[in-house]
């Protein structure tokens, strides 16, 4: 194998940018490698970092040096580079990833789902989710990328059509218009019996089976067992460490515009029990909102620089501001710098260290020094932070953990399942032990 003389980025040479290195063929192509590693990693550092960075330099761009090809070529970039952070992004800029970008996400190997599923665990039930998923959906249905070469045939076209994903879409609901499958088995069918399908090149085929998953997910992701909001099969005896759902179900009006030939999604049947728990877990719908608004302020008004958040951490917790604190530990953890904070941050780790060793003593502290990131150790800092500084109530408190532990699972790390749970005989929410 010949050695990539054009490696990717380190993520510590991304300051050193130039607007005169951006137009090096060199750089170009260790960006796009850096751009294609960070998608396939899911690595939201380096495509936050590098992505304003390059957007920086445009803007500081006085003199012009970058010319119209070489700058849409870079926007192309670093349109990719924001996919990772989905869950940030504003209404412009998710509409134009889903309608243009697709495929080429897709061509670079990048799990277009994650981001998703990140998004939905973050924001949970709230109109913004379903905002988000009918904005996306509708998005899908103007994608023009095509997938294959030969055109298809629609029932509402005299003439065949070119197979740019929203033909693809329309063709794919028109071959189940009557059909009261659930999505799995209609992909199966569609795969194995469309004509259409069956002319596709065999890395065509898989495009298009990624582009239909992820539709019907955002038309109905409770169906979907990989999706951070499957329902609830079963209700424990004893507890449940929940939820893998976050208990929506997207609104009626979430499919593409009727006159676009697609289906409505399906709703799902909640048992009471299960309603009961996501209830639970949601939480007051007045103070979700309050924690939303919260999000948002501290967003546009720190951005995403982790030191900056996690002084605005201590400044919300010494003012005993329950939502405000709860909304910064919700960023920490979808920055994946929750761990972090515990680990780098001296200030904190000082002052934990000497509560901690009067609280659990020595052995506990020696552990925590040597190792502060372990889920243990997030969880004590969670619990210590929720129940002793702000005062809120054991259960309460535990019940934000396990939203902050999901936002864990939804980045891989299946641990985080043990943050917290729901005691269904008692109806309250504990931490693990």
């Amino acid at each position: 194998m010949v050695k990539d003389t054009f490696p990717q980025l380190a993520i510590v040479e991304i300051p050193l940018l130039t607007v005169d290195k951006l137009l090096l063929p060199e750089t170009k192509k260790r960006i796009r490698n850096s751009t294609k590693q960070a998608l396939m990693d899911n690595d939201n550092e380096m495509a936050r970092k590098l992505g304003n960075k390059i957007k920086d330099l445009f803007n500081n761009d006085k003199e012009n040096k970058i010319n119209a090809s070489v700058r849409n070529e870079y926007l192309n970039l670093v349109t990719l580079l924001f996919f990772p952070q989905l869950t940030f992004l504003g209404n412009r800029e998710i509409e134009d990833l889903f309608s243009n970008y697709l495929v080429e996400l897709l061509k670079r190997d990048t799990d277009i789902l994650w981001p998703v599923e990140n998004y939905i665990d973050y924001y949970g039930d709230t109109k913004k989710t379903h905002d988000f998923l009918n904005l996306a959906t509708r998005s899908m249905g103007q994608n023009n990328e095509k997938i294959g070469k030969t055109k298809i045939n629609l029932e509402t076209q005299e003439k065949s059509v070119e197979p740019t994903i929203a033909n693809w879409l329309r063709h794919y609901n028109s071959f189940f218009a009557d059909s009261k499958k659930t999505a799995t088995l209609e992909e199966a069918d569609f795969f194995q019996n469309d004509k259409h399908v069956k002319k596709l090149s065999s890395d065509d085929t898989k495009l298009l089976k990624q582009i239909i998953r992820l539709y019907n997910f955002l038309k109905s992701p409770g169906q979907f067992a990989k999706s951070s909001v499957q329902p609830i099969k079963e209700i424990p005896s004893k507890k449940i460490g929940l939820p893998k759902e976050s208990g929506f179900l997207p609104s009626d009006n979430l499919a593409l515009e009727e006159k676009q030939d697609v289906l409505k999604p399906e709703k799902k049947q909640q048992t009471p029990e299960e309603a009961e728990i996501i209830k639970a877990y949601q939480g007051d719908p007045k103070q979700v909102k309050m924690i939303q608004k919260e999000q948002d302020k501290v967003i546009k008004k720190i951005g995403e620089d982790p030191v900056d958040l996690r002084e605005e951490f201590f400044r919300a917790v010494q003012k005993r501001n329950v939502n405000r604190t709860i909304a910064i530990l919700r960023i920490l953890a979808a920055k994946k710098d929750l761990e972090n904070f515990l680990k780098e941050d001296k200030k904190l780790n000082k002052f934990l260290t000497t509560i901690w060793e009067k609280q659990y003593g020595e052995k506990f502290v020696d552990e925590f020094n040597k190792k502060p990131d372990q889920l243990k150790f997030v969880r004590q800092f969670l619990q210590y932070v929720l129940e002793q500084r702000l005062g809120m109530e054991t259960s309460d408190a535990a019940r934000i953990g396990l939203q902050i532990g999901n936002i864990f699972v939804s980045l891989g790390k299946r641990s985080y399942n043990k943050m917290a749970y729901f005691d269904v005989k008692n109806k309250v929410f504990k931490w693990f032990e």
